[in-house]
This record gives structure tokens, sequence and C-alpha cells, in this order.
């Protein structure tokens, strides 16, 4: 295996007059106003964000749907929740039927199984509630592309509340009423929403014309977990209600996720979006992608530890042979791939009929990771069809790759980063023809996997002071990445590789060492003695110690001489022994620079470039 090679794009000059008022050190500095934050008025958004408005102004179906449910109540009538079997539509399910329940309201949840039933609400699913004689039902996390479930319910009478965030693609039947982001203004806080912020917002809703929200309690928990999970876009009311509730995950009163918090070993820490995205939520979604959802359900409405204890304990389970599952089918595709060292298609398109629904994402995702390039896992459907999920690097739209190729598609659907479809068996090798040639250009210019760090930084300067500063950043994920910091120069003293496929490297700059850890092998590779390094800063705040490290995401080889281009010039630039700074054309011609007062003297504003780039590219 080769060295995995970056395309690294170091900070461009910040040309924002703007200073951050607060004591935050030059590199957070440079972060926020790289996002974008250009006033006063911006940080405090940032930092603090407003109070929402009212939401009854935001989605005009919400007051009716709410008193729809509070009548439903008052007459004792059953209502259905449908859910779907990921994280936020469980989380979502769990969060309404736990809280209709503790206002007691007779409740009954659905989720659809991923391998008997299928996505979402279904024309089945309205039967099975009719013959119950149910007359209200409400989904979450989906409903929007279920017209036939839709008008069926309609045809028997049935009031839907839909509650769903994914893409409107046709007209909807006549519905009781439709709870949906895009029905809100353009400048609308609750624009991000994902399933269970709807939830949520229906549960806060009749919380407050009946004098419950202290009830709210779990519900809270739930929409902290299912919006990370569904790598919602962290802005607006995801972002407020985040900040203001996430802290108190670790107190949390249910012992469902308690357990679960307790098998993640996250117990005795301040619970992170990190460890909501990389903890909770894989334990959460392997339920649905290899079991029965059902399961998840039980263990969050469960009120007795000792059962909630075991079903955690079954998730558990389920969870690790979700990962023996899915490094097995990696393990495999990687074989198929590297057999006989063919070479890679631009578009990678793998299928075996003995791999598992399930899994087929996040090995579509892993291989794309290693290879830089648009990847779809294929496996067995039903009637001669395969199921396959896609993912692609960013820059890459898999949504209009599938578009461009419907013709061989039985159903197909997805965004840019990610998507899937069925196809007939007779149909792939055209499929694979044409998708490769759509990929093709794409990586002529996109061979390499772009690194952009937000700001240099010296070991020695990371202190537990700094990180306290970045926690006031999070919460991370879509809409607000974690900090990517750089540093030059840094000496390899140890390479460790530990239990669960990390590398754990000791390295040292000055008079500084710190253990940094790898989750990605093929970074290390061949690793030279002096490297420059991108990587996040963890700080975990522990009960009984602070905890800090780096996690690498880029590594090159240190070099005093760098190169660059700026208007397809050529240009080199290096460190002077007397500090200062020296850039050469490709003429031989060179400008010297004695110390950084020269720098801001200067007037030409193209040689400020060539100075700026120079700076950054050798961390000065």
């Amino acid at each position: 295996m080769k060295r995995q090679e970056f395309n690294w794009q170091t900070p461009t000059e910040i040309e924002s007059t703007f200073t951050i008022p607060y004591e935050f050190p030059r590199q957070i500095q440079e972060v926020l106003i790289r996002r974008g934050i250009s006033d006063l008025e911006d940080f405090k958004q940032y930092i603090e964000p407003a109070k929402l408005p009212n939401p009854n102004k935001h989605f005009k179906d919400l007051e009716k749907a709410t008193k729809r449910i509070i009548n439903a109540r008052q007459n004792k009538e059953k209502i259905a929740i449908c859910g779907d079997y990921d994280a936020d539509g469980m989380t979502s399910t769990a969060l309404l039927v736990d809280y209709f329940r503790k206002i007691d309201i007779n409740v009954t949840p659905i989720i659809p199984s991923r391998k008997d039933d299928g996505y979402g609400i279904n024309e089945s699913i309205i039967n099975r509630i009719n013959q119950s004689n149910i007359k209200l039902v409400i989904t979450v996390d989906n409903g929007v592309s279920a017209s036939g479930a839709l008008l069926l319910a309609k045809e028997n009478e049935i009031d839907v509340i839909v509650t769903d965030h994914h893409i409107i693609k046709e007209d909807l039947p006549s519905i009781f009423s439709l709870i949906h982001p895009s029905k809100t203004p353009d400048e609308s806080p609750y624009k991000f929403l994902a399933g269970v912020g709807l939830a949520y917002l229906l549960a806060e809703s009749i919380a407050q014309k009946t004098s419950t929200e202290y009830q709210l309690g779990f519900a809270r928990d739930l929409f902290c977990i299912g919006t990370i999970a569904d790598m919602a876009t962290l802005k607006g009311a995801n972002r407020y209600w985040l900040k203001k509730w996430m802290k108190h995950l670790k107190n949390t009163d249910s012992y469902g996720l308690q357990g679960l918090i307790g098998k993640s070993k996250l117990k005795n820490k301040i619970i992170t979006s990190e460890d909501i995205a990389f903890q909770l939520a894989p334990r959460i979604n392997s339920v649905g992608r290899i079991s029965e959802p059902s399961l998840i359900l039980e263990l969050f409405l469960e009120s007795k530890k000792e059962k909630a204890d075991k079903l955690a304990t079954e998730v558990e389970k389920i969870n690790k042979e979700r990962k023996l599952l899915c490094k097995t089918t990696a393990n495999e595709a990687i074989d198929i791939l590297e057999k006989d060292n063919l070479k890679l298609n631009s578009f990678i398109l793998l299928a075996q009929s003995h791999w598992h629904q399930g899994v087929i994402g996040i090995v579509a995702a892993r291989i794309m990771e290693r290879y830089n390039r648009p990847t779809a896992i294929l496996t067995s459907d039903s009637n001669g069809t395969l199921r396959a999920s896609v993912r692609a690097p960013k820059g890459f739209n898999v949504f209009e790759a599938l578009d461009k190729c419907k013709l061989y598609l039985e159903k197909y659907g997805g965004h840019a980063a990610a998507g899937g479809f069925t196809v007939k068996a007779e149909n792939i090798s055209n499929l694979e023809k044409d998708l490769n040639s759509h990929a093709e250009s794409w990586l002529i210019s996109n061979t390499k996997r772009v690194i952009k760090p937000d700001s240099y930084i010296k070991l020695c300067e990371i202190t537990k002071d700094f990180c306290i500063k970045i926690q006031e950043l999070e919460p991370f994920g879509q809409g607000n990445s974690k900090p990517i910091f750089w540093t030059r120069g840094c000496n390899v003293l140890r390479n460790q590789y530990l239990y669960g496929g990390c590398q754990k490297i000791e390295i040292e700059q000055g008079k500084t060492i710190f253990e940094a850890i790898n989750w990605n092998n093929s970074l290390a590779v061949n690793l030279p003695k002096k490297i420059d390094i991108a990587f996040y800063i963890d700080y975990d705040k522990l009960i009984e110690e602070d905890k800090l490290q780096i996690t690498l995401c880029g590594i090159k080889e240190y070099k005093n001489i760098e190169s660059f281009n700026i208007n397809n010039r050529r240009y080199k630039c290096s460190k002077t022994n007397e500090g200062g700074l020296l850039i050469e054309n490709e003429k031989g011609e060179e400008l010297t620079f004695t110390n950084r007062c020269n720098y801001n003297e200067i007037d030409n504003s193209y040689i400020k470039s060539l100075v700026y780039t120079s700076i950054s590219i050798l961390g000065l």
C-alpha cells in the first residue's frame, strides 16, 4: 500500500477587518473569520444563538396537527406512530411514543423492517392500521414519498399527519397536515431540522398547550442523538437546541440511554457531538441495519433498569456483529480491487450476492475513502435485481451521476455525497460503463483528496485553555465542521499500532512532544522521519481527569523548500537562515524579506499574495 497523498490547500489571506472581541487565540479567530463570521452580530449568534421564533408562524399546519392530537387525547383515541429503521427514524418514534405515554395518550409504534417492509409507511402498514380501527397516524422521518399509502389512508378515513424532512419529489394526495422544513420561510431557523427535530417540535407544541413541558426531558436527549446521527446541518434551531441540551445527556433519566452510554464507554465524560456520531449513533443504526429496529424502541422505552441493561447488552452484541460484517465485506471488496494489480476504474462498482444489505453503505464509504473514487457496492435484492449504496468524495455529485444513467435503473435517489439504486442484473455492464464515463473527467483534476487546514499552530500552543476555547465552537458536524489545524517540521519518535486498527504516533516539535492518533493506516505508510501534519485537536473532559491529544487527518514529508502556483506560474519559497523569507520564480529571480515588518510595507498586490502564500505554506 502506498502512503495516501493529499492536495494541501493552506489558508488564504484574511481580508476581513473584523476582530473577535473576546479573548480567543489567534488561531480560533482565524477559524471563525474564515467561516464567515464578519461582524459582532454574527459572532454573538454563533457563540450564543438567539431564542427561536414561534414555530407556528413558520409551519402553517403545526397548530392544526397539535389540536387534532389533543382532541385524540381527550377522546381516548389510539394513535399510530410510523417511523423508520435508521437512527433519526428510531429516535423520532421513541420521542413521540415516550412523551405521548407520559401524558396518557394511547399510542402504538410502527417501525418498518428493512428486510420485510422496506422504507417508511406503505399500503400494507395502512391496512394493518385500518384493521386496528386507528383513525390517526403520525409519520416521523418519512411519508412524503408514500403517495399510495397516503391515498389509501384517505380512502379509509384515516387522518395522517406527515412529519418528514426528505425532498418532496411528487405532488402529495390530500392529507390532514404536513410539517416539513421546505414549507417554512427562506430564512427560517427551522429549515435544517431532521425527522427527530420535527417530532420534537410537535411534542413541544402539544406540551405548551397541555402544560406538560416537564415531561420533555428525554425528548430533548433523543433530539440531540437523532440530529447528530442523521448528519443534519447544525445551524438555526439545531445549533440552538444542541448547545442548550447536549451537556445534559450524561445525566439522562432514561435507563435505556444510560445503558447505551455505558456500553459506549462514555459514562464518565461530557458527551460531545463526536461521541454521538462515532459511538452512540453507530450502535443504534447497527440494529436497524442487521436486526429488528423494534429492539431500539424497546430499549429507549424500558422503565426498569435491569431489563434496560440487558437490552443494551443485546444492542452491543449486534453492533459487534455489524462491525465484523463490515470488516469482512470491506476486506473482500479490497481483495477484489487489488487482485492482480488491476487498474482501478474511475467509478468503482462491485457486486456480490452474499453481501448484507445493511452494511453496503458503510462499505461503500470505506472503499471511497481508501481510493478517493465514487463507489457503488451492490448486493442481491429480489426478482433478479440488485440493490446498491453509493458514496462519493467531495465535489462529485452522486444524484447527478445516477440521474444521467436512469435509463438502466429501476429506482434511484440520493443527494450530492450519497445515494442508492436498484438495477436489473442484465443492465449492470452498461450502467458501469456510463458511470465510469461520467467520473473520468472529474477524476482527472481530483486524483488527490483535498485537505484544507483552517489555521497554523505550533504544538507548544496546544494547551488545556486553548482546547476549552475550541469547545465554545461546539457542536461540530454538518455545517460546522471541526477545525483542522496544521504544523510543520515534526520529528517522528515512535509509531505504534494499537488494538482496533489505529496507530499512535509520538511526534516532537522543538521541546514539545505529543501523542497523535491515526485511524487511516494509508496515511502512515513508509513514514518519513520528519513530517508536516494536519490534525484535529481532541479534548475529553473526564470526571477523573482531562485528556488532550490530536487526531491526524493528513501527513506529508517535511521539505525546507516548498512549491506553489499562482496564475499558472510556479514559485519556490523557503525560510532563510536568519528567519526571513525567500521566494524564487521559474527564472531564478529572487525576492528576500528579512522580517515581518517588510511584509506589511508591500504595496504591490501580486507580490503581497506571493508573500502571504509563502508564509502560509511555510507556517511562518
